[in-house]
């Protein structure tokens, strides 16, 4: 039986999946906590600035156990940074 762990390459076969940050404002430091972000995200997902909505968008696929949801919002709610699945409607 043979083990076989989804690359980044068989990940962009599966579907977009987004996160809004929510915040009652947005920080001071912008760059700073874009970075903040980016440390807190697998390789698999990155995180964007919209300066005209002063949104942070969290985008990515999910590899193997680095999902949306069982890791990535966790990870990021362990480091104050609330995040909720951008789910688009029918």
């Amino acid at each position: 039986m043979s083990h076989h762990a989804q690359t980044l390459e068989e990940a962009s076969n599966t579907p977009t999946r987004r996160a809004q940050v929510i915040m009652a404002s947005p920080p001071i430091n912008i760059e700073g906590f874009l970075d903040r972000i980016k440390a807190l995200l697998p390789e698999n997902y990155k995180v964007g600035y919209n300066s005209d909505n002063e949104q942070f968008l969290i985008t990515g696929h999910d590899v193997a156990g680095w999902t949306l949801d069982d890791y990535v919002i966790p990870r990021l709610a362990s480091g104050l940074v609330f995040a909720e699945e951008l789910i688009d409607g029918p």
